[in-house]
C-alpha cells in the first residue's frame, strides 16, 4: 500500500549525501564507518582492507541495495521500516514521510527510530534521555541529531 511512497533511488541518493556528502567523506576517523553510505566496516564480511572497500563503490552500492530491500540476514529492510513505522505511528504528529522514516532507520536502526518517534516526538522526552549513548554527556562520538540528519537527507 505504501511501497510507492518509498523510492529506492530517492532513499539511496539522500542517504549517500547525508552520510558522505556524495563521496567527499568516505572514511570516518571516529569509527569504522566507511564509504558512500558510511557502512561500519567492522560489521561486514569483505575480502580486502577498509581502504579497498572505500574504493569499491560498486560493492558498496550492492550492499546498500540489499540493506534497503531487506536482503541481509538479520537486518530489516530500510524501505519496509519506512512503510511499517509510518503506519505504526500514523497517529503521532511526527511530520515525516515513509521515505524520511526509512532514512532515519538507516541512522538509528528500526528500534531507535521507534524510540525517537515514540519517546522523543510523541512523549516529549529529550534526545539525551532517549539516547544517552548517542547524545548524553558521555557520548563516545559526535553525532548529528535526527533532525540534522533528515535536513541533510532532504
Amino acid at each position: 500500500m505504501y511501497k510507492r511512497q518509498v523510492s529506492f533511488d530517492d532513499l539511496e541518493k539522500g542517504i549517500r549525501y547525508a552520510e558522505s556528502l556524495n563521496g567527499e567523506l568516505m572514511k570516518n576517523p571516529e569509527s569504522s564507518a566507511s564509504g558512500l553510505y558510511q557502512q561500519l566496516f567492522d560489521d561486514i564480511d569483505y575480502d580486502g582492507t577498509r581502504d579497498e572497500f572505500i574504493a569499491d563503490t560498486e560493492y558498496q552500492k550492492e550492499l546498500f541495495r540489499k540493506r534497503a530491500h531487506g536482503e541481509m540476514e538479520g537486518v530489516p529492510g530500510l524501505i519496509n521500516n519506512g512503510i511499517e513505522l509510518y503506519e505504526e505511528y500514523k497517529n503521532v504528529d511526527h511530520g515525516m514521510t515513509p521515505l524520511e522514516i526509512a532514512a532515519l532507520s538507516n541512522m538509528l536502526g528500526r528500534d531507535g527510530t521507534r524510540q525517537y518517534i515514540g519517546y522523543h516526538i510523541r512523549d516529549g522526552r529529550s534526545l539525551e534521555s532517549v539516547f544517552p549513548k548517542l547524545y548524553g554527556e558521555n557520548a563516545k562520538y559526535t553525532n548529528k541529531t535526527p533532525g540534522e540528519y533528515l535536513k541533510k537527507f532532504r
